[in-house]
Parts: structure tokens; C-alpha cells; sequence
């Protein structure tokens, strides 16, 4: 048994490993694109925010403009003392902001009941020097859904593996048990030839 299984589970738990590090290097590739994607969404609305500042429209208003941008869960206009001016979600009531437990980075990823979400937070000088903050908080539910196709795919696989190995360890099973049974039949025979050779 050990013979027949030691193999069957190393080669399993081989193939687990690979694909474990080969989603990785997917999900950290993804990732990449994505906030390669919302630093160039985010450059674009920091010089529209800024033109629109510039040309002397209220803060309150200039966010109308961009809260219904596909994939941009929320967005919020922040003051230099990271007040919030103004901001707009797809979701009501739902803007996850704390000036105190925001992480240092610009880029950040959220996990939230609608699932995770890529925050960029980087600061935006208009012409008179007024600074003010962009927050934006990117849909990752592709991403999201790319992964849970991966996994389905993986245990899919896993269960393939699992059923193939099983059906060829029977096989092989089988031909050892009848070759172990054909070798003690075959000792038995030669034991009783030996049996009637002496007798003779």
C-alpha cells in the first residue's frame, strides 16, 4: 500500500504546489495591472478635478461629473487637512475613509462585502498652491471572479487527478494481487512436482 500511495499523494501534493505558486504569480500579475489601470484613471480625474478647482467650481459639485464611471466603487474630494469635501459612491452610505487608520501607501486592496477593492489616495495641487486629496476606491470583482474560476478549475482538476490515480492504483493493485497469486500457485505446484519426484 505504501509502495502504490507514497507516490500517488507526493505527485498530488506536487501539482498543489505548482498551481498554488502559479496563481500566485497570476494574482500578483493582475494586481499589477491594476493599479498600472487606476494610477492612469487616477491621473486623468486629478487634472480634470484640478481645471475644474482652477476655473473656481465649489468642490460640492465637481465630483457629479465622475460618479458613474464603470468599475469606480466610490470617489471622494478631500480638503489639505484630509476632510472630506465632497464624495460619491455607487453603494449608499458606503465610503470606508479613516484619516487615521488609512495605510501609508497610495495603493492599497479592501476587502469589503462587495468584494475586494483596489484604493488609490494620492494628493492633487491646484494653480494657486490649494492642496487637496483624491480618493477613489477600484473595482476588482473581474479579478475577483478570475480567481474563483481558478479555484473551481483547480479542485476540478484535483478531483480528476484524485479519480485518474485511484482508477490506475486499482489497476495496478489488481495485476500485483493476481501476480502474488500466480506465484504462490505457482511455489505450490513446484512443491507438489517435488513431492511426487521424491514419492517417485
Amino acid at each position: 500500500w505504501l509502495f502504490f500511495l507514497l507516490p500517488y499523494i507526493a505527485l498530488l501534493s506536487l501539482f498543489s504546489f505548482i498551481s498554488h505558486l502559479n496563481r500566485r504569480a497570476v494574482l500578483l500579475g493582475l494586481e499589477a495591472l491594476s493599479k498600472e489601470q487606476l494610477q492612469a484613471a487616477a491621473i486623468i480625474l486629478k487634472d480634470h478635478l484640478k481645471e475644474s478647482l482652477d476655473r473656481g467650481q465649489p468642490p460640492s459639485q465637481i465630483l457629479e461629473h465622475f460618479s458613474g464611471l464603470e468599475d469606480i466603487y466610490f470617489i471622494a474630494l478631500l480638503d489639505d487637512q484630509e476632510k472630506i469635501l465632497d464624495w460619491r459612491s455607487k453603494f449608499e452610505g458606503y465610503l470606508p475613509f479613516s484619516r487615521h487608520h488609512r495605510p501609508p501607501s497610495e495603493f492599497w486592496l479592501l476587502d469589503s462585502p462587495l468584494g475586494t477593492i483596489f484604493n488609490h489616495y494620492s494628493s492633487l495641487a491646484t494653480s494657486d498652491g490649494q492642496v487637496y486629496y483624491l480618493y477613489l476606491g477600484y473595482s476588482m470583482k473581474n479579478l475577483d471572479e478570475l480567481l474563483a474560476r481558478s479555484r473551481q478549475n483547480f479542485w476540478l482538476m484535483i478531483a480528476a487527478l484524485s479519480i485518474t490515480g485511484l482508477i490506475i492504483f486499482a489497476g495496478i493493485y489488481r495485476l500485483h494481487t493476481k501476480f502474488q497469486l500466480a506465484t504462490i500457485e505457482s511455489v505450490r505446484q513446484a512443491q507438489e512436482k517435488e513431492k511426487f519426484r521424491e514419492i517417485s
